[in-house]
């Protein structure tokens, strides 16, 4: 079997942030070098799945550069095989600075432990079908 990734491209660092505190509760765990050896570095997040895949959470610095990196990936398939690739974008908002002086990875880690708003965002992200989506990109769970 050959190596491969599957990319989740968002717009910054504030969506990398929830994005790698929701792929935690989905049982993902860090990983700090891809398939091929090469250390996760530039701002990116690795994380081996719970079936053992690799992902790659990647930043774009904005919006209107989530399709050019995207191109990039795709360039790339032959060397870099994809399993799978999923574009985030979303309206932006200012939650994340209620934590600016410990950053954005505080406010989601926070948000993501506390019971009540954690239930009512897997409501809406369930709601959405983007629970789903990537649930299925992280393959089956341990029985």
């Amino acid at each position: 079997m050959s190596a491969t990734q599957s990319v989740i491209l968002c717009e910054g660092f504030d969506d990398r942030a929830f994005l790698a505190q929701w792929l935690s509760i989905l049982g993902c765990e860090n990983a700090l070098a891809d398939p091929w050896g090469r250390n996760v570095a530039r701002g990116e997040f690795g994380y081996r799945t719970r079936a053992g895949a690799f992902v790659r959470l990647h930043p774009c610095h904005g919006r209107d550069k989530i399709v050019d990196v995207a191109e990039r990936y795709l360039d790339q398939h032959g060397a870099r095989p994809l399993a799978a690739m999923l574009l985030c974008h979303d309206d932006d908002s200012t939650s994340a600075k209620w934590h600016a002086g410990s950053g954005c990875e505080d406010f989601y880690r926070a948000v993501w432990r506390e019971p009540a708003v954690c239930r009512q965002l897997e409501l809406l992200l369930e709601g959405s079908g983007a629970w789903a989506t990537l649930d299925g990109l992280l393959g089956p769970r341990a029985a």
